[in-house]
């Protein structure tokens, strides 16, 4: 368990008797593809952290219609500070979005109210919660706004910039979904990337990025 923990950078330069501590309220448990973790609004009482697997965050519109929000991933081309699924702060918790699992997934559940009072103890863990709380706020600022500005074109630009192993190895309805665009938007955005000699396919049907550049030039403001 103590080495799971040390997986995670809100532990960082902790030692062991403080991850010692944080193991005697925590657990380790594994999701089957499509549990369901939490629902909006729902009230939380432990913080939890995606060690494997895949993790889809939506809302539902005031029509009904499931909007997708962002995916957590424990893969090597995501970011470790965004391994936190719900919402983090000192306050009460309450959930963003609806959590499900995408693929059988691992997850590391802590006790939110004593892992705060360790964080009211120690001087550098009250650092790198404050920290994980910062970038958690504005990694969900950063994807509220992209969603907001960006047309289809910069949306699928920016995946293929950051995400390629993630588009890759993804099914295009589901692209397409995560993207809120139509299947036949994301085809037609392809074959022109690939006209214009951005990008490329190769004998797996894989996407190859032949330029880079002109690639973000499409999604940077």
């Amino acid at each position: 368990m103590i080495e799971k923990l040390r997986m995670l950078s809100l532990f960082e330069n902790m030692d062991d008797s403080f991850l010692s501590e944080i193991y005697r309220f925590s657990k380790i448990r594994s999701y089957p593809k499509d549990f369901i973790l939490f629902y909006e609004g729902q009230k939380m009482e432990q913080f939890l952290f995606l060690l494997s697997g895949s993790v889809s965050i939506d809302k539902f519109d005031r029509f009904g219609n499931k909007k997708y929000l962002y995916g957590i991933h424990s893969r090597q081309d995501d970011r470790d500070d965004f391994l936190l699924i719900n919402d983090i702060g000192f306050e009460e918790i309450k959930t963003f979005g609806n959590a499900s699992i995408l693929e059988d997934s691992e997850i590391l559940s802590i006790d939110a109210k004593k892992l705060l009072e360790s964080a009211k103890r120690d001087v550098n863990f009250f650092q790198n919660l404050t920290k994980q709380i910062i970038l958690k706020n504005q990694i969900l600022s950063e994807i509220i706004n992209r969603d907001i500005i960006f047309d289809a074109m910069a949306k699928l630009a920016y995946m293929l910039d950051k995400h390629l192993y993630r588009f890759n190895s993804t099914q295009r309805q589901e692209i397409a979904y995560q993207l809120n665009i139509q299947p036949e938007t994301l085809s037609r955005i392809l074959k022109k990337l690939k006209q214009d000699e951005i990008i490329k396919a190769d004998d797996d049907g894989n996407v190859i990025i032949d330029d880079k550049a002109r690639l973000q030039e499409i999604y940077k403001i």
